[in-house]
């Protein structure tokens, strides 16, 4: 089921972005990217359950108390709160300082998850699917054009590979900017399954429910 659900997320991907670019259709695409996506989902879900089943129970020896503790030391309120001031202003500011915080590997995946929720938008109007893409390409520093998303897709096909190196971007702006887009993508799905998706990658991404509801009405 794997396997199978693998091959039709891959031609799924290739038909989306080739009807994308070309300006038709992207009905039939979606329609394969969901099923693959579906049965993947399926088949890791049953490999986790089994692995579950078959590990077996380890119990743990009593940890030996300590002959003498070393005091800990306790940061005050005010010096975290220089220091998180102090990462803050860190941040980059441009799309050029974001884009280098990022390995192309990062930027590449990030654009096929566009893509792979691009893939539930199926009420969303075709111009502004391209818009939202061409957007996402600008942002992550890919070429818009055919023949580079084609060889991009063909070198991230392995969904469950894509979604640790997206879990790995460091950049909050980053992280952000992809969670928006693909949160823009699943609210015109009329499938759950887009949110209920964008919800386990988003918790994986350090954003639970709450934040991402938060991240989302902070920029509407």
């Amino acid at each position: 089921m794997k396997t199978l659900g693998g091959i039709i997320l891959f031609i799924g991907f290739f038909a989306f972005f080739g009807a994308v670019l070309k300006g038709n259709s992207v009905f039939g695409p979606c329609f394969w990217m969901a099923l693959g996506i579906y049965l993947l989902y399926r088949a890791n879900n049953k490999e986790e359950k089994e692995e579950t089943s078959s590990k077996p129970k380890i119990i743990e020896s009593p940890t030996p108390t300590p002959v003498r503790n070393a005091p800990e030391i306790k940061e005050s309120p005010k010096t975290v709160v220089a220091q998180e001031k102090s990462q803050e202003n860190k941040e980059p500011e441009t799309i050029g300082e974001i884009q280098s915080q990022m390995t192309l590997e990062q930027r590449e995946t990030a654009m096929c998850m566009v893509a792979l929720f691009g893939g539930y938008a199926n009420k969303m109007p075709q111009e502004a699917m391209t818009f939202i893409s061409s957007q996402a390409a600008t942002f992550f520093g890919i070429p818009f054009n055919e023949a580079y998303i084609s060889s991009m897709l063909a070198r991230n096909s392995d969904s469950d590979m894509m979604i640790d190196t997206v879990v790995s971007i460091k950049s909050r702006k980053a992280k952000e900017f992809l969670l928006l887009t693909c949160h823009d993508l699943a609210a015109n799905s009329s499938s759950d399954d887009a949110s209920f998706l964008l919800d386990n990658i988003a918790a994986d991404m350090g954003y639970d429910k709450l934040k991402l509801r938060q991240l989302v009405s902070a920029y509407r």
